[in-house]
């Protein structure tokens, strides 16, 4: 329960200066809160000074808390403060209610231990960014840090790393998003909030247990549209939607197009707002570049970070001359096939968790579109429209380049005869207008004037609860034996070897690589060999073993075993989970070595 209690004390000293001194609403606060933490930690961590950036900034937290406490308490009946701490409190509720979901929480997908999860261990163990030479999977390491820093920045505030903190970490980020919707009226922001969670649960699954951030970008997109909907003073509105939008891209890097999206739609907003005289209209269009080019920076920083280390980014596929290629749908077979594939997928492929087709949501938004339209005044028309219609051609860009990604780097229509993590990529932009369209038709005609039964308020949240409480006891069902079996020898080793960091080789079945990635999560700092080894005779299986201080065994081929046990002994019978020490003879020749294979654990 630490966790919670430094973790509402420090957010509550940084809302609370954010609603002071720069007058964001409370319900933004938070979001613009985590959203500013994010940015500074990638600041710090580009210019090499992760660990003194984040221990300063939660001491700065803790330091604003101790002047927010006072205050409140001298000034509690006054209104002005009334939202703040309705705010902390409704935030505390959902902290409590992550807290019990992330307990004893382990990864459930392989993309965990290959990205999301181990990059917050490696910035736990080494304080700074991953660099050329670590132990990493080296494909992943263009991608940028995503919510690692702010797991980062849980582990130092709690003073350990654990994999339920990553978890309870990240859905601090969500949590953050869903209060932009809490109104003065409880039951109101009740119906809102549980509308959301369903929602995002029925687009992208069991939000509250998943570390890949896809279901962040779509509520935060949606969270950013939202102030931007609802706040009155068009700077307070830019400002707060400015760190946010710039976070988008820190999530993934997809967000820096996300990003793009909504400042086009902002500006052409603004451009058709009658209602901003002209000088307000100059400085709002001056703040909407200055965001837009803190962008382009963050995007700059981290190019050159990649380029410095020398890691392989992902989009070089892509280019103008393969995306000319891709348009080739009458005169090249695979790219027609492909073409079609997409199509498909994109209207009778399943959108949701239910496999209800994107054809009836697509209908569903139209419905809900025609409804909020009739409410709009016939002078708001216009600026609704090309609002609207500016999200819309934002999508169909989206989609565009979508279909590039599965033509040209999943090879869809030659490789393969389905597209590969369509809807997850999809839903990043398509959920999100569907979280709009149904929130603001609440807001306009189930909310509008009327009183929210409280019968309604506890049906939905026992169904969000129930839900919730669902997917926590999925994630223990569908846990594989193997990863339980991988944890408990990888703590073994560890405590076999010590803290010391080594070089370990390991050897595998044939089709067997999700096994290394699990043992190079739970092995660092040692330098594990995660990648694809085939060994066709004896002496490439030896030239293998002797670059490494240990060989751990994780059920080979019979013919490994074979080739491996006149090394051991007699007394070293090697079995098909072994962790051997490779003793090698250092006065012989460097190109003869000679070595022995001694079984330490089993």
């Amino acid at each position: 329960m630490i966790d919670i209690f430094l973790t509402v004390l420090c957010f509550s000293g940084f809302a609370y200066a954010s609603t002071r001194w720069l007058k964001i609403a409370p319900c933004h606060a938070p979001l613009f809160s985590i959203s500013f933490i994010g940015i500074l930690l990638f600041f710090f961590a580009i210019f090499k000074h992760l660990q003194v950036g984040a221990s300063f900034l939660i001491f700065s937290g803790f330091v604003l808390s101790v002047f927010w406490v006072p205050v409140y308490l001298q000034n509690r009946k006054q209104k002005k403060l009334i939202p703040l701490f309705r705010i902390l409190t409704f935030f505390l509720i959902l902290v409590i209610i992550s807290f019990f979901l992330t307990l004893k929480m382990t990864f459930t997908v392989v993309d965990d231990y290959v990205y999301w999860g181990i990059i917050g261990k490696y910035l736990y163990i080494n304080n700074h960014l991953p660099v050329t030479g670590c132990p990493l999977d080296s494909r992943t390491l263009a991608y940028t840090p995503g919510t690692s820093l702010i797991h980062y920045f849980f582990y130092l505030m709690t003073g350990k790393y654990s994999v339920p903190i990553s978890y309870f970490a990240q859905n601090i980020i969500l949590i953050c998003a869903l209060l932009v919707v809490v109104k003065e009226n409880l039951k109101k922001t009740i119906v809102s909030v549980c509308i959301l969670i369903i929602l995002m649960t029925l687009f992208s699954g069991s939000i509250f247990t998943k570390l890949q951030v896809d279901y962040l970008l779509s509520i935060l997109s949606f969270s950013i549209f939202w102030i931007y909907y609802n706040e009155e003073n068009i700077h307070i509105r830019l400002l707060t939607v400015s760190m946010p939008i710039c976070f988008l891209f820190l999530i993934k890097e997809i967000g820096f197009v996300l990003g793009l999206f909504i400042l086009t739609v902002m500006l052409f907003d603004i451009l058709a707002d009658y209602n901003i005289d002209k000088k307000n209209k100059l400085k709002a269009l001056g703040f909407l570049f200055l965001t837009g080019a803190a962008l382009f920076l963050l995007r700059t920083l981290w190019i050159r970070h990649v380029t410095a280390m020398g890691f392989m980014e992902f989009h070089r596929a892509i280019c103008w001359e393969s995306i000319k290629n891709t348009l080739h749908i009458f005169s090249d077979k695979g790219i027609q096939k492909g073409f079609f594939i997409f199509i498909k997928e994109l209207i009778i492929g399943p959108a949701d968790r239910l496999n209800i087709p994107y054809l009836f949501w697509y209908i569903f938004v139209a419905f809900l579109w025609l409804k909020i339209l009739k409410t709009v005044r016939n002078w708001e028309r216009p600026r609704f429209l090309l609002f609207s219609g500016t999200v819309f051609m934002s999508f169909l860009v989206y989609v565009a380049l979508l279909y590039c990604l599965q033509i040209i780097i999943f090879q869809v229509g030659n490789a393969y005869d389905y597209t590969i993590g369509f809807s997850r990529y999809l839903n990043i932009v398509f959920s999100q207008i569907v979280f709009i369209s149904v929130i603001i038709f609440f807001h306009t005609f189930v909310f509008n004037g009327k009183q929210v039964s409280r019968k309604v308020c506890i049906l939905l949240t026992g169904v969000v609860l129930l839900v919730l409480g669902f997917s926590r006891l999925e994630v223990d069902l569908h846990r594989e034996k193997q990863d339980i079996q991988i944890q408990n020898f990888s703590e073994q080793i560890k405590n076999k070897i010590n803290n010391d960091s080594h070089s370990i080789g390991i050897i595998t079945g044939k089709s067997d690589n999700t096994s290394k990635l699990q043992f190079l999560y739970h092995l660092l700092p040692n330098k594990v060999d995660y990648s694809a080894r085939r060994f066709s005779d004896e002496n490439q299986l030896i030239q293998y073993i002797i670059q490494y201080d240990y060989i751990l065994l994780y059920n080979p081929g019979p013919l490994i075993l074979g080739w491996l046990k006149p090394y051991a002994g007699e007394e070293n019978k090697i079995e098909k989970i072994s962790f051997l020490i490779v003793q090698q003879d250092k006065s012989e020749n460097k190109r003869l070595k000679k070595f022995s294979l001694e079984r330490i654990l089993l």
